[in-house]
């Protein structure tokens, strides 16, 4: 039986019938879903998914996350719109900005996430 060791998150599923769903019942598709291919993984002698960051925003906040490294920035009170540099592997509670240690690392993490940010639509609200 072929084990694959990485997680994998079934919610493309899940939007995929939501979206035929919607399209059966006259509305318009507007799920649009990005995700990998599977099939290839369950017969290859591949064990594990490519890697591929994990990223979100919300209003002035954002995140990306790329292996155990996140930047995040979080706006509201009292909080700044620096972004913040931690190593999930050594600091899941979040406690410890890196950034000033890891200046380059911070700085690529930044432009990966505008990158992904160009392509997002603007919030309609």
């Amino acid at each position: 039986m072929k084990r694959i060791t990485s997680q994998v998150v079934a919610l493309g599923i899940v939007l995929a019938i939501a979206s035929a769903e919607l399209g059966y019942a006259g509305r318009p598709n507007v799920v649009l879903i990005i995700a990998d291919d599977l099939i290839p993984y369950l017969g290859a002698s591949q064990n594990a998914l490519p890697e591929r960051p994990m990223y979100w925003r919300v209003g002035e906040r954002a995140a990306l996350r790329r292996g155990h490294w996140k930047v995040s920035r979080q706006a509201g009170k009292g909080a700044s719109l620096a972004w913040t540099l931690t190593d999930l592997k050594n600091d899941f509670a979040e406690q410890n900005d890196l950034a000033d240690r890891h200046a380059g690392l911070l700085n690529e993490l930044v432009a990966e996430w505008e990158k992904v940010d160009a392509q997002m639509v603007q919030p309609a609200w």
